[in-house]
């Protein structure tokens, strides 16, 4: 089930519990959206735009970045119609086991997990910064 956060403007953002998460962006607006997806790179997509943030059993958030070092990379932009969504898996685990996360893999246990997907103004594309619901999930 995914959980909506509020919608900023004609976006809003949405979780989902799914082997990791599963963050989604849906136009609510009544016209088209060109939102910017993710970055292409040779080892992946990285999601420059978005974060995730858990609580586990020791209360403390764990930010995670969904940006690591590239070499190449190139900037997908999607449209959205009125209605449309948009979905990412993020394997939270692998995340947190990178450099830019410390390095160090997530303890075992139940976490909350929340999103964000963060733009700054840019031509041409949604701007602003939309936050999702809570799920529950198990590392």
């Amino acid at each position: 089930m995914i959980s909506w956060g509020e919608q900023a403007g004609s976006l809003r953002l949405g979780i989902e519990a799914a082997d990791g998460v599963v963050l989604w962006l849906e136009n609510v607006g009544d016209t088209p959206l060109t939102v910017l997806s993710h970055v292409r790179t040779a080892g992946g997509p990285h999601f420059d735009w978005y974060g995730v943030i858990l609580t586990g059993p020791g209360g403390d958030p764990i930010r995670l970045t969904l940006v690591g070092d590239r070499d190449r990379s190139a900037v997908v932009r999607a449209d959205l119609a009125p209605g449309e969504t948009l979905s990412h898996h993020v394997d939270v685990t692998a995340w947190a086991s990178r450099p830019v996360n410390g390095g160090n893999p997530l303890p075992a246990g139940r976490y909350q997990a929340r999103a964000y997907y963060e733009v700054d103004p840019e031509p041409g594309v949604w701007s602003g910064r939309v936050d999702s619901g809570t799920v529950d999930i198990t590392v």
